[in-house]
Formats: C-alpha cells, sequence, structure tokens
C-alpha cells in the first residue's frame, strides 16, 4: 500500500469515527442516564439545532471531500498536502467537535414558528405565567421528570382552562417568566458534558419547536453562572462567556425588546406593561467572573429605570434578594451573603438596588423571584415596602406541577397573582 493511499486511508477513518463519535457520543456519555438515543437526538441535533447541525455536518463533508481531493490528485506536493491536512484538519476537527454535541451558536437555533400571544391596548387586562427554578440536572433530584410535569401542567392551563376563564378585555397568555437557575450547571454540551441547557431549551422555548406553548423569558440564577464550572470543560472556561447568557442573547433576537445588553439583562413589555430582567442577584460586582454577581445589573437596571416614564408599571424578574421569609424554613439553604429571613434591604449586598429604584417604586409592582426551591407560590411585602413572590419550581424534589398565573389591570394599576395547581385549582396569592 502506498503512502497516498495510506493517507486517504486515515482521513477515511477520522472522517467516519468523527462522525459516529458526534451521534452516539452525548447519548453514550450522557444522554442514556435518563432518556432514549432518539430522545437524545432530538435533543442536540434535531428540534432546535436541524438547521446548525446541517449546516456543520455539509461542511464536515466538504473538508473530506477537499482533503480527498488534493490527496488522490496530488494537486500539492506530500509534504505540503501533510502540512495542510494536519493544520487545516486539525483546527476544523476540534471547531467540529466542539459546535457539534451542544446549543447552537451563529444565529442557527431553529425556533420553528415564533409564538405571537395576542395583545393589543384595547384590553385592559394582561395576563402571562410564572414558574421558579427549573435547574435542568438530567435524572438527577427528579429535575427532568418535574419540568416535564411543570411543561405538561402549564399547557393544559393554556389549551383548556384560560380560554374559558379569558374575557374580552383580556389577552391570551403573554409569555412565562423564569427567574434563573434554569439548569444546575450552567452547561451545554460542549466536548460531551451534560447538556442541560439543551434540556431547558426544549422545554422552555419562544415557538412551535419548544414543549411549552408560550414564550419564555428567563434571566440568570447562580447555578446559571457556577457550582461544577471550576471542573468542567464548558464556554466558559474556554472563551470566558456564560452559555445561559448567550442563549437570552440569542433568543433577544427573536423577542420584542425594549433595551438590552450583552450580558443577558434586558427589558420588554407585555401590552401596557414593562418588565426588566436583571441576572443573577442585583448587587455589587466583583472580580471573578465565576461568582454568582454577573456583570452589568445594576448598571443596565439604572439604565432601564431612567428610560421610562412617571407612569409606566414594571415588574423586575431576578433571581434573588434578601427576602423577609419568617419564620425561616429549617429545610431552607441560606446563602452566605443572600438572606432569607431580613425584612429589609437596607446594610446587606442589596442595598444600592434599593437605592437604584427608590425614585421610581411607587410603579414598581412586584419583584419575581427564583432561587429558593418552594412546592407553593410565597409572597410578602418588605420593611422597603417591595412586593417580592416566589413561584412554585420544579427545582424541588416534591413539586406537583403548581405555577402562578400573573393578570395586570391597567385601568386599575394593580397586579393580581394566583396559583394554579395541577388539578385546576386556582389560589389566590395577592
Amino acid at each position: 500500500m502506498s503512502f497516498t493511499d495510506m493517507l486517504f486511508h486515515l482521513v477515511t477513518i477520522i472522517f467516519i469515527v468523527s462522525i459516529v463519535l458526534i451521534i452516539a457520543g452525548p447519548y453514550y456519555f450522557n444522554d442514556r442516564y435518563y432518556m432514549s438515543f432518539n430522545d437524545s437526538l432530538k435533543k442536540n441535533y434535531r428540534r432546535l439545532n436541524s438547521k446548525k447541525t446541517f449546516v456543520l455536518l455539509s461542511l464536515h463533508v466538504v473538508v473530506y471531500v477537499f482533503f480527498v481531493y488534493i490527496i488522490l490528485y496530488n494537486v500539492l506536493s506530500l509534504q505540503n498536502s501533510l502540512i495542510l491536512i494536519f493544520t487545516v484538519g486539525l483546527f476544523w476537527l476540534l471547531f467540529f467537535l466542539y459546535y457539534m454535541p451542544c446549543q447552537t451558536p451563529f444565529g442557527l437555533t431553529n425556533f420553528g414558528t415564533i409564538y405571537e400571544p395576542q395583545n393589543n391596548s384595547a384590553q385592559s387586562v394582561t395576563t402571562f405565567l410564572a414558574i421558579g427554578d427549573p435547574q435542568e440536572f438530567g435524572a438527577n433530584l427528579d429535575r427532568y421528570k418535574n419540568n416535564k410535569l411543570a411543561v405538561k401542567t402549564m399547557n393544559t392551563f393554556i389549551n383548556e382552562t384560560y380560554p374559558t376563564l379569558k374575557k374580552s378585555n383580556m389577552t391570551d397568555l403573554l409569555g412565562c417568566l423564569i427567574p434563573g437557575d434554569c439548569t444546575q450547571t450552567g452547561q451545554d454540551g460542549r466536548i460531551f458534558t451534560n447538556n442541560y441547557l439543551g434540556d431547558y431549551e426544549l422545554k422552555y422555548g419562544l415557538g412551535d419547536t419548544s414543549d411549552l406553548k408560550i414564550p419564555v423569558y428567563e434571566c440568570t440564577g447562580n447555578h446559571d453562572w457556577d457550582t461544577t464550572m471550576e471542573a468542567s470543560k464548558t464556554d466558559k472556561l474556554y472563551f470566558q462567556t456564560c452559555a445561559a447568557v448567550n442563549m437570552i442573547n440569542r433568543r433577544n433576537n427573536h423577542r420584542r425588546i425594549v433595551l438590552q445588553d450583552k450580558n443577558g439583562n434586558y427589558m420588554w413589555k407585555f401590552n401596557q406593561l414593562f418588565m426588566i430582567a436583571v441576572n443573577c442577584w442585583p448587587a455589587p460586582e466583583t472580580t471573578r467572573l465565576i461568582a454568582g454577581k454577573p456583570k452589568g445589573s445594576l448598571d443596565f437596571l439604572q439604565k432601564a429605570l431612567n428610560s421610562l416614564s412617571t407612569t409606566d408599571r414594571f415588574i423586575i424578574l431576578t433571581h434573588h434578594i434578601p427576602i423577609p421569609m419568617l419564620p425561616k424554613p429549617v429545610d431552607i439553604f441560606q446563602p452566605p451573603d443572600f438572606y432569607v429571613a431580613h425584612k429589609t434591604l437596607v446594610n446587606t449586598p442589596c442595598e444600592g438596588f434599593l437605592k437604584i429604584i427608590d425614585a421610581k417604586k411607587p410603579n414598581l409592582l412586584a419583584i419575581v423571584l427564583g432561587h429558593v426551591h418552594l412546592v407553593h407560590a410565597w409572597t410578602a411585602i418588605t420593611d422597603d415596602n417591595i412586593r417580592v413572590i416566589i413561584p412554585p419550581a420544579p427545582a424541588n424534589e416534591e413539586y406537583t406541577g403548581s405555577f402562578v398565573m400573573f393578570s395586570y389591570d391597567d385601568t386599575k394599576k394593580t397586579l393580581n397573582a394566583s396559583e394554579i395547581q395541577s388539578d385546576g385549582t386556582m389560589i389566590t396569592v395577592f
């Protein structure tokens, strides 16, 4: 066998092995513990990722055909052929293996037909849903199962119950709020790590490739930024970015955004109501990226509030602030710097946040929070006269499928919230 033949066979073997590794890798390394092979392919390469899969597989074939051409037809000298194949081939193979088994880059996400719930200024009552932390973690702690339950109960309400409740002055359900911790570890499948972000995006999307049948609006939580990141081969370690922030920025290209930055903070409108998503904690930044206090939260909030008029009502969606959960539940984890037993934000890391919202606080209807994994909705009014609410969270192992429906009446300037339980029972929260 000539050296040319050996080189041809080597390139062909690498091509075939890389294809097999791409197809079977995510399932073998991670997904087989909680889903079928077909569901693994759906998550990693179909539905949301079909455009990316087609583009990158096509380019992979083009590179292979190009190498075969220069090998078999002696286009270059043997030495130059080896240099070209090694340099270009290594670069492309690493790029191919890095970007294939993960969420889609480059705007190639296939959201399908984007959901467009109906609303207009003549409809004075604006409605939308919310759940607490999904914190996708595969089969661990029942997270995959609980999030499927959340989607199922919300879809039943969206498709069957809400149409019977809706009046002519009410909008469609305009979306679902998720106050952070989309995932347990922030991983999106790169280099065959767990694709928990893929689990999240398939359930909570923007269009008809999503399981939930209304668009989703999220912020990041501490688990989307940190936890096991120091030991994980993810986007963050290689390029110092956060995969969940990349997801939010990518989604914002398909949302009707009023204001946004590149750090995953953004503002949009539900009919007459302004919604402001502030990532993780609205607290001072630290010098560490993997800190749970990402860049720009307070700066963006100041800019967003400055853009509002003196009559604009708004809701803030963020992951956590100190709250007056008293007496403190014994089974609730208390982070070292963000408390669950504080009546005021004064003398806490969020005192600066309190100063920023002070001028517009009369128009702040509520802050929707996560972080604390509850089976049922919880609410309070702090000593700073701020309404806070935490929806039921699929991250709680005892989760039963409940969620919250908000109803804002623009004529009365009032916000109401009800917990919707899995059997359809509606319980007033405030």
